[in-house]
C-alpha cells in the first residue's frame, strides 16, 4: 500500500473509459463556485453547498433558509460577475435550501425542541378568550389554545 494516497482527480484523469465531459463539468462547477463566492460576503462562504444549471437559470444551494435569503440580495451582482467572466448563458439566478443539509443544521434541530406551554397556561388562554369582546381575537385565542393542547398531547405521548 502506498504511503501517499493518490488524489481521486489524478486517478480519474488517466482513465480512458471515463468521458472527458465529467472533467469539463467538474471544472465548470469549480469556476462557477469561484465566481459565486467572490460575489458573496465571507460569512456566507461556509454555507454554500453548490450550484446547478436548470435551463437558463443558475440554481445556488445553501444550507439553511437563513443563509439563502442574503444570497438573493446578491443575485444581480453574481450574474454581473458571471457575465464579466464571459459566462452569458444565465438569465436568472435562483437560491434554494438543500433540505438534507438543513435537517443536520442546528437551527433545524431547535425546531423540534419548541416549548409548549403547560396545561395550566393553555387553560388560562382558553378562559381569558371567553371574556374578550372582540370576536376575532377571542376566536384566535381559542384556536391557539386548541393547537397548543394538541401539540402538548403529541409531545407528552412522544416522551413516553
Amino acid at each position: 500500500m502506498p504511503s501517499n494516497p493518490i488524489a481521486a482527480y489524478q486517478l480519474l484523469q488517466n482513465c480512458d473509459h471515463l468521458p472527458r465531459s465529467l472533467f469539463t463539468k467538474i471544472a465548470e462547477q469549480e469556476r462557477l463556485k469561484k465566481i459565486i463566492l467572490s460575489s458573496l460576503p465571507l460569512f456566507l462562504h461556509s454555507h454554500y453547498l453548490g450550484c446547478a444549471v436548470k435551463d437558463k437559470t443558475l440554481v445556488v444551494f445553501m444550507d439553511s433558509p437563513a443563509w439563502s435569503s442574503p444570497v438573493r440580495f446578491h443575485s444581480t451582482e453574481i450574474l454581473a460577475q458571471l457575465r464579466k467572466a464571459g459566462i452569458t448563458k444565465f438569465d436568472s439566478l435562483a437560491v434554494r435550501t438543500y433540505i438534507e443539509a438543513q435537517k443536520n443544521s442546528a437551527s433545524y434541530r431547535e425546531i423540534d425542541k419548541t416549548k409548549i406551554p403547560s396545561r395550566t397556561t393553555i387553560s388560562l388562554i382558553r378562559k381569558n378568550s371567553q371574556s374578550i369582546t372582540d370576536l376575532q381575537l377571542a376566536s384566535s385565542l381559542l384556536r391557539l389554545a386548541s393547537t397548543l393542547e394538541q401539540r402538548n398531547q403529541i409531545k407528552s405521548s412522544d416522551n413516553r
